[in-house]
């Protein structure tokens, strides 16, 4: 669901809030997805945008939300994940390290853990 968050900027059957609104919907929505595939919102089927990266992931996401488990990626094990096209390029060892760098941070779209600590917004409670 996540990962088709991402790529769509909606989730795939319905917000929480349906859920508990018009659960027959959001069942009804998931039923149709499993008969006809997910719908991506956008040109061609592809949320993510066009080529071959985007068509990939999405198809990701779909094999991750089929409802018959024995079915879903990954079943077969994390090598069958690993193999997916829209996985494959992932450096996998940096992934399972702790000692991995992460992405870049721009300071200026926010505080690092660094700058947090030194520049409080709220006072601290007493101990």
């Amino acid at each position: 669901v996540f990962l088709y968050e991402l790529l769509a900027g909606a989730p795939p059957f319905g917000y929480h809030d349906d859920v508990h609104l018009e659960g027959s919907q959001v069942l009804e929505k998931q039923q149709r997805a499993e008969e006809e595939g997910l719908q991506w919102p956008g040109e061609g089927g592809g949320g993510a945008g066009v080529g071959v990266a985007a068509t990939d992931a999405c198809q990701a996401a779909a094999s991750l939300l089929v409802r018959d488990c024995s079915r879903r990626l990954g079943v077969g094990g994390l090598q069958e994940f690993r193999e997916h096209a829209a996985f494959r390029g992932l450096d996998w060892a940096a992934l399972a390290s702790s000692s991995a760098r992460g992405p870049p941070f721009d300071e200026a779209l926010g505080f690092t853990a660094e700058s947090a600590a030194e520049e409080r917004r709220r006072p601290r409670r007493a101990a």
